[in-house]
């Protein structure tokens, strides 16, 4: 009876070590997630003026979109800005041309700075998707831990194991059914 309930306790001890692991990779990924999106957020309210048109949308495939926009639009502005300075340069006086050269160098500068809100948007969208699957693989990798501790103990029973574990495994406890199951020896 003593080896029975050293055994027990073995597998119990097992099991609380394997969800204190769990435990830690879920909230090391989550923070991850937060840190990735906070990070993208602040680099997106440290842009200069254009940002105001964007900071307002949240992160995602839209945002880069209305970023893109924004800055073809400033781009058109500009090239116009140029077309006209080019303009003034051959048929009007200094004060026309310096207004025209001005008018160019305020839509560039406009134009530039759109620019780098998209380039920012677009730039930080990897963060969030490495993000995204790690949480998705450990996540993955936490769902199949009775099967992996199973394989890992070269158990007999890793096929059953296994079935148990991705049938059943979503209800919580066949979940800890199965890891108890791939803690005891064969």
């Amino acid at each position: 009876m003593v080896g029975r309930d050293n055994t027990i306790l073995h597998v119990f001890v097992r099991c609380l070590i394997v969800a204190v692991v769990c435990c830690v990779l879920a909230v090391g990924c989550l923070w991850a997630y937060q840190w990735a999106t906070t990070e993208r957020t602040r680099q997106l309210v440290e842009q200069p003026t254009v940002a105001a048109v964007v900071a307002d949308e949240s992160v995602s495939d839209a945002a880069a979109a209305d970023a893109k926009s924004v800055w073809l639009e400033a781009r058109a502005e500009a090239d116009a800005a140029e077309e006209a300075y080019a303009e003034a340069e051959s048929e009007t006086g200094l004060t026309e041309r310096l207004e025209a050269l001005n008018a160019w160098l305020a839509a560039e500068k406009e134009a530039k700075e759109a620019e780098d809100v998209w380039l920012a948007e677009k730039e930080g969208e990897w963060v969030v998707v490495v993000a995204q699957v790690m949480i998705l693989l450990v996540m993955i990798g936490l769902y199949f831990l009775p099967t992996l501790v199973a394989m890992c103990g070269k158990r007999k029973q890793v096929i059953a194991i296994f079935v148990l574990n991705f049938l059943l495994g979503w209800t919580g406890i066949w979940w800890v059914g199965a890891l108890v199951w791939a803690f005891i020896e064969d």
